[in-house]
C-alpha cells in the first residue's frame, strides 16, 4: 500500500510540474502576442497613433499622463478627451500643479515639441507657492508648438513668470488657445505667458478674474 501510494504522489507531482510549465510557458509567450498589430505607447502612456505625415503622438487622456509629458520635452502629445476639474484635483490631491518642464540634473529644460489639444480642455490646474517662478500649465516654451487647447479655471500663483499657459514663451506658435481663471504674481506675469520673445500667436481667447 505504501509503494502504490508513493507512486500516486509522484504522478501527481509529475502531472502537476508539467501544468506548472506550460503555464509558465504561456505567459511568456502572452506580451509577444498580444503586442502583435498593437501600437504600444512609450513611458507612461497607454496609446500612439501615428498621423499622415508618419509622425508619431502620445496620447493623453488622464492628470498622470499629463504630467508625463515632461519625460520628453521634445515629443508630440494630443489630448484624446477632457480632463476634468474633478480628475485633476483627485491627482492634485491638496496639492500643486508642478509645470511641465524637462528636468536634468536639477535643472529644468523647456517643452521644445508640439502640443495639440485637440479641441477639448484640462480644468482645475493650480498652484499655491507665491516664491515659485515660471509658472503655467508648462514652465517654459521655446521654438514649440502649442494649439487647439482649452484651459479651464486655472488658478495659477508664483512670484516671477507666471502666466495660464506657461511662465516664459519664446520662438514659438501658439493656435486657438482659450484660457479662463485666475493669475496672480510679483514681477513678469501675463494672461498666457508671463515672459514673451518671438511668438506667432493666432486666436487667443481669454477669461480672467
Amino acid at each position: 500500500m505504501r509503494k502504490k501510494d508513493r507512486q500516486k504522489r509522484s504522478k501527481l507531482l509529475r502531472q502537476i510540474g508539467i501544468v506548472a510549465l506550460t503555464f509558465l510557458m504561456v505567459l511568456g509567450l502572452l506580451p509577444g502576442l498580444f503586442q502583435q498589430g498593437v501600437v504600444q505607447a512609450r513611458s507612461c502612456y497607454e496609446m500612439t497613433e501615428i498621423d499622415s505625415n508618419n509622425v508619431e503622438w502620445n496620447l493623453i487622456s488622464t492628470p498622470e499622463e499629463l504630467y508625463c509629458v515632461g519625460e520628453d520635452a521634445n515629443g508630440n502629445y494630443k489630448l484624446k478627451n477632457d480632463i476634468s476639474e474633478a480628475d485633476m484635483s483627485t491627482f492634485l490631491n491638496g496639492g500643486s500643479w508642478t509645470p511641465i518642464a524637462y528636468e536634468v540634473e536639477d535643472e529644468s529644460e523647456p517643452f521644445t515639441g508640439r502640443f495639440d489639444g485637440n479641441g477639448y480642455s484640462i480644468s482645475g490646474l493650480k498652484t499655491t507657492d507665491e516664491n515659485q517662478n515660471d509658472v503655467g500649465l508648462f514652465s517654459d516654451l521655446y521654438d514649440a508648438e502649442v494649439k487647439n487647447l482649452i484651459l479651464n479655471n486655472v488658478s495659477f500663483t508664483g512670484n516671477a513668470s507666471v502666466g495660464g499657459l506657461a511662465g516664459s514663451i519664446s520662438n514659438s506658435r501658439i493656435e486657438g488657445v482659450h484660457i479662463s481663471g485666475n493669475i496672480q504674481g510679483n514681477r513678469r506675469v501675463g494672461a498666457y505667458q508671463g515672459f514673451l520673445i518671438t511668438v506667432n500667436i493666432l486666436i487667443i481667447v481669454l477669461t480672467l478674474w
